[in-house]
């Protein structure tokens, strides 16, 4: 299988710019899916999901900060 990669600046929502990223193109847009967030970002910094009262919110920082540990906060 052939498919076309760029070299692009990934701008989150918090306006952090992650430089010279490479992707491929795909046909995940056809699923709904705007755009996927890879490991070699993630693995960047701190990343977090939550889906309080149905509503789902990501954040990211970069640079990591600590270690967030949910299992251990509930051993508190």
């Amino acid at each position: 299988m052939v498919a076309n990669t760029y070299l692009l600046d990934v701008v989150l929502p918090n306006n952090i710019v992650v430089s010279e990223v490479l992707v491929c193109d795909s046909e995940i847009g056809a699923q709904k899916i705007d755009v996927l967030i890879g490991m070699d970002v993630i693995l960047l910094g701190d990343f977090a999901v939550s889906n309080y009262q149905g509503e789902t919110t990501f954040t990211f920082r970069i640079p990591s900060q600590k270690k967030t540990d949910y299992v251990a906060e509930l051993d508190g």
